[in-house]
């Protein structure tokens, strides 16, 4: 009973700053859990002594992940906490015909009950989305993209050869650093997994082709001479370099005192930055390439 009321005491508190807004948003979003429910969680964009705060505010079973059904889960929530539809001005959520079709969409269905309320694409989850279909038109990008797919489901499906790479990064005085998982759909990923490999690219090369030599994995060998190739490494070095850029506008864009206002003056500082980089003679990667595959 104390634990339960110690846990819902935060939870009131923030109800009540939520409450006593002038004016509020909603970010919803859903996905499976480990027991495959269908979970929405809620976010919450307010006003708090004149700055906007964002707070995690609820997870919600939903028996279906249809629009209908959603907008019943976060209609349950507004009205549950006593949330003044008047107050409510935003809603933002992926670009599924889920939640952004325009005639039976979530964010439709919630405009229903308060017209105010503007919907947005999440603009990270846009950003990725157009950084991905431009990688799939470069055939050389596209295909680094998928060895890294392939790269991480060959540790994460297998503890064993999980295991062996943590051995080699010991012997080889290495941090221990795990693949990540890269996604179309999930900003930064790439970016977070294109770091790890560059920072361990001979833990992951020696690895890949001990499993060949002990096991006769193919699809271990076959990575491994595509990571120790001239272009393979060179594909390393220039994705780090356009998707570090990428990585700045988008942790931007996701801080709680985000200025909006500045968001063009950035993006422009941005393709700049790729414009020069697409300008910039690529010696020094090429130098890179050669000395780290010789």
């Amino acid at each position: 009973m104390l634990l339960g009321a110690l846990d819902t005491w935060p939870e009131r508190k923030q109800i009540q700053s939520l409450r006593s807004s002038p004016c509020f948003s909603i970010l919803a979003d859903e996905c499976q859990d480990i027991s495959t429910q269908e979970e929405l969680s809620i976010c919450c964009r307010w006003i708090v002594d004149g700055y906007p705060e964002e707070h995690f505010v609820d997870i919600l079973h939903v028996k279906d992940v249809d629009a209908a059904s959603i907008t019943q889960a976060l209609t349950t929530f507004i009205e549950v906490n006593n949330l003044d539809y008047r107050r409510l001005v935003g809603q933002g959520y992926d670009g599924a015909a889920t939640f952004s079709g325009c005639t039976n969409g979530v964010q439709r269905r919630i405009r229903t009950h308060s017209a105010h309320a503007v919907y947005i694409h999440c603009a990270c989850h846009r950003l990725q989305l157009a950084s991905i279909q431009a990688a799939e038109s470069i055939t050389v990008i596209n295909k680094m993209f998928s060895t890294m797919t392939s790269l991480w489901k060959l540790f994460y499906y297998s503890p064993k050869k999980a295991e062996a790479l943590k051995v080699v990064q010991s012997v080889l005085n290495l941090p221990e650093l795990k693949v990540v998982k890269p996604s179309s759909t999930r900003w930064l990923s790439h970016e977070r997994c294109l770091s790890a490999i560059r920072k361990d690219p001979p833990a992951l090369i020696i690895t890949l082709q001990q499993l060949y030599q002990t096991s006769g994995d193919a699809e271990a060998y076959g990575i491994s001479l595509i990571l120790s190739s001239i272009s393979g490494v060179a594909s390393i070095f220039l994705l780090s370099e356009v998707l570090d850029l990428l990585a700045r506008f988008n942790c931007y864009m996701q801080r709680q005192t985000a200025d909006f206002g500045r968001l063009p003056l950035i993006l422009k500082s941005i393709i700049k930055a790729l414009e020069e980089l697409r300008k910039k003679k690529p010696t020094g990667v090429l130098e890179c390439s050669l000395r780290l595959t010789s």
